[in-house]
């Protein structure tokens, strides 16, 4: 399995493995420029993370460190911290360098209906720029279409009947023989946009 070819989506429920996958098993692959925005201030994501943890997105220096977590500030409210995430990816997304833009629960800076200029530049452009946006969500059916559509892998976890349901009428994950199978603890099905394939995290 080739990982972080293209804009990714991760899937699942919370404590499915979903978080611990796409810190651990993503975020930490070595050798990439890589930055993660942890607006919920979450444990698995301080715990497992390998990188700096800052609340100010201007100290962010590739020179320092290769990997930055933004966390959003106990007293900032979550427009604030959207700001700071959608300027400091404004500000890197014509630059040289490949970079990876890992955001953590991303119905919280989008939804079904609404997407900031950034979010969709990423989603559109950003390929073409070596920029790649690295996301996850509890609920598919939530996220905005842009984001679905031109995200081109998918690790799907445990996640709802409904929500499952909803995936397999897009073609995001095979049929419901396999959902007995993905309800199954740190089980998860990866779509690179040809073949479907059942893993399970090391």
């Amino acid at each position: 399995m080739k990982l972080l070819n293209k804009h990714s989506g991760i899937l699942g429920i919370t404590r499915s493995g979903k978080s611990y996958f796409f810190t651990n098993h993503l975020f930490n692959k070595p050798n990439i420029y890589a930055i993660m925005f942890d607006i919920k201030l979450d444990d698995t994501i301080e715990e497992c993370a390998k990188a700096p943890l800052i609340y100010n997105y201007k100290k962010i220096n590739f020179k320092e460190s290769n990997k930055w977590v933004i966390r959003r500030r106990s007293d900032q409210n979550k427009d604030e911290f959207h700001k700071d995430v959608f300027e400091l990816i404004e500000s890197l997304f014509d630059s040289n360098a490949i970079i990876y833009f890992f955001i953590d629960e991303i119905g919280r800076y989008c939804s079904k209906h609404k997407i900031h200029d950034s979010l969709e530049k990423i989603m559109t452009m950003g390929e073409g720029k070596n920029k790649y946006l690295i996301w996850n969500t509890q609920r598919p059916q939530k996220t905005h279409n842009d984001i679905i559509t031109q995200t081109n892998d998918f690790y799907t976890f445990r996640i709802s009947e409904n929500d499952y349901k909803w995936l397999v009428d897009f073609g995001y994950v095979p049929g419901f023989r396999y959902y007995g199978w993905i309800q199954k603890d740190y089980h998860f099905i990866y779509y690179d946009g040809r073949d479907y394939n059942l893993m399970k995290p090391i």
